[in-house]
């Protein structure tokens, strides 16, 4: 096998036999295995944004078989095409290995992702369409995370007696409305200044 070697924080495979591997221990929460990149691409794709990340082969059987794949750069191209109705962007490597194409897919840092079939998270081996419950919840986590993320850079700490009474966020507002019109408030003891 041939190895195209990248830098090294972005190395895929760091020793040939890794591959070797990956392919012996299958399919997991973190890697997938397509024969061809077809439709179900976009939402695999999206699933591992919304979780933690992972990597496609594309080229590889369910059983570890490689089989290969073309690929020339008008493949390449119609992945990256593929890959562009997610929603929000998201930017993804695309890597040859011989006759397999590896995508690495980051953990997103906007969530949650979205394809034109909907929403997907990974579970264990498998991307799972979300349903209405599920994209609730999802969408409720990530708006807390992103909103406690936004405040802390919106309104830095101050002093020590002001990061008390807020939680650690200087100025911050008693209560933060976010898109979905659910208010999330403050619990707090401390008397106002």
């Amino acid at each position: 096998m041939k190895l195209l070697r990248c830098p090294p924080e972005q190395e895929i495979f760091p020793l040939v036999h890794d591959l070797d591997v990956i392919l012996s221990e299958g399919e997991s929460y973190t890697v997938e295995f397509k024969e061809n990149p077809d439709k179900s691409l976009p939402s695999e794709v999206c699933a591992f944004a919304n979780a933690s990340g992972g990597r496609i082969f594309i080229g590889v059987a369910d059983d570890g078989r490689v089989i290969g794949t073309d690929t020339g750069n008008a493949t390449r191209s119609r992945i990256q095409d593929t890959i562009h109705q997610i929603e929000p962007n998201l930017k993804v490597n695309i890597e040859v290995h011989d006759s397999i194409i590896v995508i690495t897919v980051p953990e997103g840092t906007r969530k949650p992702y979205s394809c034109a079939k909907g929403f997907y998270l990974r579970s264990g081996p498998n991307s799972q369409k979300l349903e209405r419950d599920t994209i609730i919840e999802f969408f409720q986590n990530e708006a807390g995370f992103a909103t406690m993320k936004l405040s802390a850079r919106i309104f830095p700490s101050r002093s020590n007696s002001t990061s008390r009474r807020t939680g650690g966020i200087s100025g911050a507002p008693k209560s933060v409305k976010c898109s979905t019109e659910r208010q999330f408030s403050e619990t707090s003891t401390a008397p106002p200044p």
